[in-house]
């Protein structure tokens, strides 16, 4: 049987992609250390080389801050290899253990503790069930206390395409593991919010550990859609059709401009050169019946030793026009003043004349 096993079979329709083995390594990082089959058509098991899609699985299956907990579940997609439109769901089980309880250790372990996962690469979101599975085998790979033995990970790879079938998505193991109610209970009525976000398309950004809580949460929203979990999912890791995003900045100087308000200006300066550029637009709007074109001023009168403390980056047709009037705002005069300090300035006269 285990001579079989070396064989793998072939992938294309089967529930279950890959079983694979993520590890720490103090010099190199993250890596993969194994993968049933290979992730390379004609690799090794052993190889550590990942499609260009999935570069990024070592660090998906094994997020930062895991050293932290002694066992955690991690849930993550990636796009499919052969339609990139498609979603690959990862489950993954991670674990930590002594190094001096290992019965065989290798070289390059120089730590006191040895981190690891074993991920699960699966074409159907059964998320939960998948991650029960998978923990108990996890918990069994790391009692061997000898990594070097995969047979186990083989056989679950096995196992996995024998039970799973799409027919499953249909009954409740869609939603195994989740629950509406400790939702509901965490967020109060902030849960709506969350779910008004999630109709609106806003991004959302969660932060919690350890990381199989916050998988839940986000999974759990989901649920809460209809069909989402059975279907809606299927193009959750596509990035096609998205632009291409680049680390270099524009070259244009006229793009944008970071502006910073002079010590001498006070907030209610620059809110009220605000106002007056918004009343200016007005005006011509009014006059011309159409939109009106940013007020630029030319580079001879644009300073910028009076522009240092303003925390914020804005577009350049509304900061280079909110500069200017902030550089020629005057001190307040008589008329301008606020009713308090002419009050204010009328009793510091009368106390001499009382006198």
């Amino acid at each position: 049987l285990a001579g079989d096993m070396e064989t793998p079979p072939p992938v294309t329709m089967s529930p279950i992609l890959h079983v694979v083995v993520v590890g720490f390594h103090h010099i190199k990082g993250y890596q993969l250390e194994y993968a049933y089959p290979p992730l390379i058509e004609g690799g090794t098991l052993d190889s550590q080389e990942l499609p260009e899609p999935w570069k990024h699985l070592p660090s998906l299956a094994l997020p930062d801050g895991a050293h932290n907990y002694e066992e955690d579940t991690i849930y993550f997609h990636l796009p499919a290899l052969d339609n990139p439109k498609q979603t690959i769901f990862g489950i993954s089980c991670y674990r930590q253990i002594n190094a001096e309880k290992l019965l065989r250790r290798e070289a390059d372990v120089t730590r006191s503790s040895v981190q690891k996962s074993v991920c699960v690469l699966s074409r159907l979101p059964l998320f939960g069930l998948i991650q029960a599975k998978l923990q108990l085998v996890t918990h069994a790979y790391f009692e061997e206390r000898d990594f070097s033995k995969v047979s186990l990970l083989q056989e679950t790879f096995q196992n996995l395409n024998s039970l799973l079938c799409p027919e499953m998505l249909q009954g409740s193991s869609t939603f195994l593991g989740l629950s509406s109610r400790d939702l509901i209970l965490h967020f109060k009525h902030k849960a709506v919010l969350l779910f008004k976000l999630f109709l609106l398309e806003r991004k959302v950004l969660f932060y919690k550990t350890p990381v199989k809580d916050l998988c839940s949460t986000i999974l759990t929203l989901c649920s809460l859609f209809p069909g989402m979990m059975e279907s809606g999912l299927e193009e959750s890791a596509s990035t096609v059709g998205l632009r291409q995003l680049t680390s270099e900045l524009r070259p244009e100087e006229h793009d944008f401009l970071e502006v910073h308000l002079a010590p001498g200006h006070s907030p209610s300066e620059l809110k009220q050169s605000l106002d007056a550029v918004t009343t200016e637009k007005g005006r011509q709007e009014d006059s011309t019946g159409e939109p009106a074109s940013p007020l630029l001023p030319s580079k001879e009168h644009r300073s910028t030793e009076d522009l240092s403390l303003l925390s914020r980056t804005i577009r350049n047709s509304e900061t280079k026009c909110l500069a200017k009037r902030a550089e020629s705002v005057e001190a307040p005069t008589e008329d301008t003043m606020p009713f308090s300090h002419k009050a204010s300035a009328e009793e510091k006269s009368e106390k001499p004349a009382e006198k």
